[in-house]
């Protein structure tokens, strides 16, 4: 949400979005600390995409930089020497263990551990369930059929590709100290793989609606399938 509406600033010029961002991002790193490198992709953007100049990148992005610095201080301190702060992520520097665990995530065990077990799990759910969540399948996929007859794939600048491997690369970054990631440890990374997904499209050009919405749906009885699993847990 936070580069969303610092992209919506820049695109829409309302300070609403600005601070909208400024706020998001402090909630973000305060909850969960693998967006702490985000002020880094922001100088990115308006360096690559929005060709600003230094003095103007700094301007804009040192709010996101002061709340880094201040949270980076309130975790080592302790609340300021106040208290004592539990820590959810520990960096333990084990690269060759990050890097393995990103590995499995994204193309290895873990991957498909989650395709198959998601297929599994969605062919087993109860007949009436089924039924609901397939109508629903079935409206969504309609609904969008119809929004895609409108919107034209077009070519992205090569800049474009160079910011999203920037996004790629800082968001292994967090991964990789703590020496672990879990599925919700990617989420930024994910960012990079829908780039390359739209490269992809682009080799397809009289074909790529069909392919979208065929892979759509298959992520979607994946999604489902493992989702199905937690509504299971919850009955225990």
């Amino acid at each position: 949400l936070s580069f969303l509406f610092f992209i919506f600033f820049f695109n829409k010029k309302s300070y609403l979005y600005y601070f909208l961002s400024i706020i998001f991002y402090t909630i973000s790193i305060f909850w969960y600390e693998l967006g702490f490198f985000m002020p880094f992709i922001y100088i990115f953007y308006l360096y690559l995409i929005k060709n600003y100049n230094i003095k103007s990148i700094l301007y804009f992005v040192s709010p996101f930089i002061f709340m880094a610095t201040f949270y980076l201080i309130y975790r080592i301190t302790g609340i300021f020497s106040l208290a004592e702060v539990a820590s959810s992520q520990n960096i333990n520097f084990n690269f060759l263990q990050g890097l393995v665990e990103l590995f499995n995530n994204i193309i290895g065990r873990y991957f498909v551990r989650i395709i198959i077990y998601g297929f599994y799990n969605f062919i087993n759910i109860s007949y009436f369930n089924l039924l609901l969540i397939f109508i629903f399948d079935i409206l969504l996929l309609f609904f969008l059929h119809n929004l895609l007859k409108s919107i034209k794939i077009e070519k992205i600048e090569n800049k474009n590709y160079v910011f999203f491997f920037f996004i790629f690369l800082f968001s292994l970054i967090p991964n990789i100290l703590l020496g672990y990631s879990g599925g919700r440890h990617t989420l930024i990374i994910i960012f990079g793989f829908i780039i390359v997904f739209y490269y992809f499209l682009l080799y397809f050009k009289n074909y790529w609606k069909k392919i979208f919405l065929f892979f759509f749906i298959l992520g979607l009885i994946i999604s489902q399938g493992n989702a199905w699993t937690q509504v299971v847990a919850s009955r225990i």
